[in-house]
């Protein structure tokens, strides 16, 4: 990813920083006028800039969570086969996702921009014959967190039906448990 700076200086247009700032933003106005034989244009640009290791509080970038999947849901067929479809078009093998994890994601919005996103997920550790990992202290397959940057969204389940059904059915869940 290219810094604001660098892409300035692409443009041809130099703006002075001072030790230990960086440009966080960047304005350019470009205007045209007429001229005899064509059109001149010229450019200016302004930068704000702030020291580096300058923090806002609250931070005004969120960090949003998406959970796709529950890692004890009992899912459908159609559900399994759209979820690994999904898996294999980002480049991860959905045998080694495990199934006792979340399947996440994750994506840092700042104000209406949208960020790049990256699926978190819990992966089994591969032996080199395409086996597990078998974790003698914990009695079971090594696990480690993953994330990985989404490069094919998720469609929406075809089945879901809105908030209302869905609240709907928590609601006639509560009742049926008290």
């Amino acid at each position: 990813m290219r810094k604001i700076g660098e892409q300035l200086d692409e443009l041809g247009l130099k703006v002075n920083v001072e030790d230990g700032h960086r440009i966080v933003e960047a304005h350019v106005q470009v205007t045209f006028a007429p001229e005899d034989d064509g059109y001149l244009f010229e450019t200016q640009a302004s930068a704000y800039e702030e020291p580096v290791g300058t923090v806002w509080l609250p931070d005004p970038v969120v960090r949003q969570v998406v959970t796709v999947c529950k890692g004890t849901a009992q899912l459908t067929e159609e559900q399994r086969t759209r979820l690994s479809a999904w898996l294999s078009a980002n480049g991860i093998d959905p045998t080694s996702v495990s199934s006792f994890g979340d399947i996440t994601i994750e994506t840092r919005m700042h104000g209406d921009d949208k960020g790049r996103s990256f699926i978190g997920f819990t992966q089994y550790v591969p032996d080199g014959d395409s086996s597990r990992v078998y974790d003698w202290r914990q009695k079971g397959a090594l696990t480690v967190e993953r994330l990985v940057e989404q490069t094919a969204e998720l469609e929406p389940d075809p089945t879901w039906q809105g908030w209302d059904a869905w609240r709907s059915e928590m609601q006639a869940l509560r009742e049926a448990n008290t």
